[in-house]
């Protein structure tokens, strides 16, 4: 995969839940991840924080004054 940018981030771990999933319960975590506004940011991307791959699930403008995004994100893998 093709790096985008590097930036500076803050993850915390928010939300964490099971999905049934073929007759089975498997674990998801979503966490919140705070970065500078970066223009051309969707939810296609990816974000690798401390090697671990996430997906971007939402992505808020905050205050929709493009100096910071506040994304949902889950660790790639999980359903």
């Amino acid at each position: 995969d093709e790096v985008y940018k590097k930036v500076w981030a803050q993850i915390v771990p928010t939300r964490s839940y099971e999905q049934n999933e073929a007759d089975r319960l498997t674990p998801i975590t979503t966490s919140k991840c705070v970065i500078r506004y970066l223009k051309g940011l969707t939810t296609d991307m990816t974000i690798m924080y401390n090697g671990k791959l996430y997906e971007i699930i939402s992505i808020v403008d905050v205050d929709e004054g493009h100096y910071c995004h506040e994304l949902t994100i889950k660790l790639r893998g999980d359903h």
